[in-house]
């Protein structure tokens, strides 16, 4: 009824998703066609009652911590970047949003405490991008460390590539306040393949594929 990601032939694609698990703690995967699989654990949510230490969700306006493509200057295959995001609060993680465009060459991303991030191969990725490509976006959930005036968390490249980096929110103690998760059962809400209702307009549309406005 939904899907995570999608692939194509030749591509190596990644996404940031939240999943349920069942009571043993696990989850399956279903593929529509055969391909080897990388998964990543980041984190979990559980109850408050059941995590009474627990972090909860703190939006923020949106902020860009990063763009290259301003300096002009691509990222290295070895160099490593701190973001800095100030913020009154206490995070131990940052909700991002992480670019790469305009890469020369395939590779990968890895976002991570900088103390935890050194050149060379890592034990995960959070955007993987082929130089076919002129942008590829993937949402990550990237661990921080206090530094003067907010946190900060560094990324890693294996190869020449701009970075764009947004961040849209904190995962803190609950002393801090913040929101709570409440899982649902997916649901597909739009399709533009099908029929649907622009929102800008009230109109409804039919295999009409939605304008940059939209």
């Amino acid at each position: 009824a939904w899907s995570n990601g999608d692939t194509r032939v030749g591509r190596i694609s990644s996404w940031a998703t939240i999943v349920p698990i069942d009571t043993l703690g696990q989850f399956c995967i279903y593929l529509s066609t055969p391909i080897h699989t990388v998964v990543d654990v980041q984190g979990f949510f559980a109850p408050s009652a059941a995590a009474p230490n627990g972090n909860l969700f703190t939006p923020v306006v949106t902020q860009r911590t990063m763009d290259s493509r301003i300096t002009g200057t691509k990222v290295g295959p070895t160099e490593v970047i701190a973001q800095n995001s100030t913020t009154a609060l206490h995070p131990v993680a940052a909700l991002t949003n992480l670019t790469t465009t305009e890469a020369t060459t395939p590779g990968f991303l890895t976002a991570d405490t900088c103390p935890s991030m050194t050149p060379g191969p890592q034990t995960h990725s959070n955007v993987n991008f082929t130089d076919r490509e002129l942008s590829v976006t993937n949402l990550a959930i990237v661990p921080v460390t206090p530094v003067a005036g907010g946190v900060q968390f560094c990324t890693f490249v294996n190869q020449v590539t701009h970075e764009v980096i947004d961040v849209l929110g904190l995962i803190g103690p609950p002393s801090d306040g913040g929101l709570g998760y409440t899982a649902t059962a997916p649901a597909r809400v739009l399709d533009t393949r099908g029929c649907w209702t622009d929102a800008s307009t009230n109109a409804q549309q039919c295999g009409a594929m939605q304008t940059r406005s939209s």
